[in-house]
């Protein structure tokens, strides 16, 4: 029988845990940022009304949200750009007003993001970035066409993005639909160029080069589904139409389509998530007519309803961009 990227077993010859990459087994490492900081530190990125203003939350506490610093964009603010983290650094890519700059901050230390001339290929608007490890992904967006291009960097070495493969569908994820356990990883519905809402859920095997393929469909098809994952599940909120207050999951070490998770406390659209190894975290958005300041959390091991986590420090905004250095997948 032929195997899944993701599928996992037990090796008793070796005693520990392994996931198959695609190619082959490897050992999941059983460690976490949490580990050595006593917490997950998730961040949230500029926003519309245009904001350049970085804000931070500890993931495993709730109502805490202060400012971490500002984006690299001149001041002028930015909205609905890619964002991926590694245990140390997050990158935002891309977004609006349309650029290619990426720039990057070190999640331990308050401070500005810092452009050092690392760019996408193109200028590029409602990008959606994941990681695995030392990989970043960054995937889709608007140029202003929607595109299917794929684009990966080193996260520790940085530099300018290179080719990685061609999503199924050219779409945009509204900057919030991103997923990864670190082996596998890909995204959640879209809005595709032919103007109708994508029905997947899409997954590339982050470290080999290659094109994206169907993981299953979704729940509800939507675009601007706000998502993150740990370990074994992905979840995603929310959506285009704001009315929309339905949480939607997969497993990941079994491809299939999602399931129902529970209810947003509000119908939400382009908002934004990170998670730790235990807890989801979405930040900001639009509750139809308004934007919003509001953050809510879930708990990935029990479905449920999301629950009040505070107030974003950016304020009412919708569109952020949003990335943690440990959602507990595999590094």
């Amino acid at each position: 029988m032929a195997l899944n990227a993701g599928a996992t077993r037990f090796n008793t010859d070796l005693s520990q845990m392994e996931i198959w990459d695609g190619n082959q087994w490897t050992g999941i490492v059983a460690s976490s940022p949490d580990l050595h900081t006593g917490s997950t530190r998730g961040v949230w990125i500029g926003g519309e009304p245009l904001t350049s203003t970085i804000s931070y939350s500890n993931l495993e506490s709730t109502s805490q949200n202060a400012l971490f610093g500002d984006a690299a964009h001149g001041g002028s603010g930015v909205a609905n750009c890619g964002a991926i983290g590694s245990r140390t650094r997050g990158i935002h890519a891309g977004g609006e007003p349309a650029t290619s700059t990426m720039a990057s901050f070190t999640f331990a230390s308050l401070g500005n993001a810092v452009h050092d001339g690392e760019d996408l290929t193109s200028s590029r608007r409602f990008v959606t970035g994941m990681a695995g490890g030392d990989r970043g992904i960054f995937m889709g967006g608007s140029e202003p066409s929607r595109v299917n291009k794929m684009e990966y960097i080193s996260i520790s070495s940085f530099g300018n993005a290179l080719d990685f493969g061609d999503l199924t569908e050219s779409k945009d994820m509204g900057g919030g639909g991103g997923w990864s356990n670190g082996i596998i990883g890909g995204g959640f519905g879209g809005y595709r160029s032919d103007g109708n809402n994508s029905s997947i859920v899409e997954a590339v095997t982050i470290s080999t080069l290659g094109n994206g393929t169907t993981f299953g469909d979704l729940y509800e098809s939507k675009h601007n589904i706000a998502s993150a994952s740990n370990a074994t599940r992905a979840i995603g909120g929310g959506g285009s139409p704001s009315t929309i207050s339905t949480i939607q999951f997969i497993n990941i070490n079994s491809r299939g389509n999602a399931k129902f998770f529970g209810d947003l406390t509000d119908g939400t659209t382009s908002m934004n998530a990170c998670s730790s190894k235990q807890r989801l975290v979405w930040g900001g958005g639009n509750i139809a007519p308004a934007k919003t300041n509001k953050m809510e959390f879930v708990q990935f091991s029990t479905l449920g309803n999301g629950s009040d986590f505070g107030d974003l420090s950016q304020g009412s905004v919708q569109n952020p961009s949003a990335c943690s250095n440990g959602h507990g997948g595999v590094h």
